[in-house]
């Protein structure tokens, strides 16, 4: 199961990984917004829960660091930390509430 905010690009990496005999599906989701990941995390646990999470969520701007406007920044922090923020407990009380080991 994958996330991200550009529908095409997830349903290539799909269809790369089923053409490799892999098995994989996608959820569109903006992890910045708090509700929009618990929206990915009830639509995901209505097929089965997930048994790992991994937060490989990034934002960047091809720009020297000391050139980054705090508004910069705030966009990278939102997705990178932020986004991990919102979805390792959503993942995690699913997890608990569901006695999932």
């Amino acid at each position: 199961m994958i996330c991200g905010r550009r529908e095409e690009v997830l349903k290539g990496t799909v269809a790369q990984w089923m053409t490799s005999g892999g098995k994989a599906s996608y959820v569109v989701c903006d992890i910045r917004l708090p509700d929009k990941v618990d929206a990915m995390f009830n639509e995901i646990w209505l097929d089965r829960p997930l048994d790992g999470l991994v937060n490989n969520a990034a934002g960047n701007f091809i720009a020297r660091t000391e050139t980054l406007s705090p508004r910069a920044f705030d966009s990278v922090l939102n997705i990178v930390l932020h986004g991990s923020a919102y979805c390792t407990p959503a993942a995690g009380k699913r997890w608990i509430e569901g006695n999932h080991r």
